[in-house]
């Protein structure tokens, strides 16, 4: 059995239920449920002004997020409290979960 997940991803003829389990079962679900989104110019724009905040210390890939999620009027479901209501300070809307 392969040691990470990361080269089970990258060999996907690897992914069995045998060997990982979870991971078949969410490409699954990643493929039959899941959007892929667009990061643009404009959402690393948008992030940056959301981590240029300084008072909701957001980090920037939570910044990213909020950004891809607020453009696309999609509510960011999170169990981080600091991201969630960074999400709502900066109009997004988030949902804690």
């Amino acid at each position: 059995m392969p040691e990470s997940v990361g080269w089970a991803v990258a060999n996907t003829d690897a992914l069995t239920s045998q060997n990982f389990p979870a991971l078949v079962l969410f490409t699954r679900m990643i493929a039959e449920s899941f959007t892929v989104l667009l990061v643009t110019t404009s959402h690393f724009r948008t992030a940056a002004r959301f981590a240029d905040q300084y008072a909701l210390a957001l980090h920037a890939g939570d910044a990213l997020h909020l950004a891809i999620a607020g453009d696309k009027g999609a509510t960011l479901c999170t169990l981080d409290r600091r991201l969630a209501e960074g999400g709502m300070a900066v109009g997004v809307n988030t949902l804690m979960v």
